[in-house]
């Protein structure tokens, strides 16, 4: 009898590890057009996590499109645990700043720099963002070394578009919603 409930569970246990939203089925890495995304091979889907911004503060620049596919996977989730559960939050970051030189621009006042969020039409959850709203808390803070050394500080706001096929989110006034409840996502600072 004991033997049988060692055997069930580890039945049990090897079926949830290969279903579901599990993080050991995302098992493989990989960069795409500045993204970093975490791949499930098996079932053929992703999320991306950190995207690293170039520094270009044109509007499209600044526009920030989730890809369709990841090598053969379809992203279907903003941020989400790797492996044996390695935290790969959603976040935007620069490139390495270069010396540890430079006259920082506006350290205490930080300009503001708002970025549009291009949902896919696959996209069904967002699920770690580092970007948590809150009352209480500011605004991502990021931080941009331009040529001549100068590093600006800026703190980051959301605007959302989305592709009309999408099943789960919309898109009004720039915020982004879900379908289901029409609630708003909380997890982004939006633009004012």
């Amino acid at each position: 009898m004991k033997k049988m409930i060692i055997y069930l569970s580890v039945l049990l246990l090897i079926f949830l590890c290969s279903c579901g939203d599990w993080s050991l089925s995302y098992s493989k890495q990989a960069h795409y057009e500045g993204w970093d995304a975490a791949l499930d091979p098996d079932h053929h889907r992703a999320f991306v996590s950190t995207y690293v911004w170039e520094g270009d503060t044109s509007e499209e620049g600044r526009r920030i499109v989730i890809p369709e596919m990841v090598e053969d996977c379809k992203v279907m989730k903003l941020g989400g645990y790797f492996g044996r559960g390695l935290p790969m939050p959603f976040s935007v970051v620069t490139p390495a700043l270069t010396t540890g030189e430079g006259e920082i621009i506006d350290p205490e006042d930080p300009r503001p720099l708002v970025f549009t969020l291009v949902v896919n039409k696959s996209l069904e959850k967002i699920d770690n963002v580092r970007i948590a709203s809150s009352n209480d808390a500011a605004p991502d803070r990021i931080y941009l070394q331009t040529e001549d050394g100068k590093l600006y500080t800026y703190d980051i706001y959301w605007r959302a578009e989305v592709d009309p096929e999408n099943k789960t989110f919309y898109a009004k006034d720039g915020k982004l919603y879900l379908k289901s409840g029409n609630s708003l996502v909380t997890a982004f600072y939006w633009e004012k």
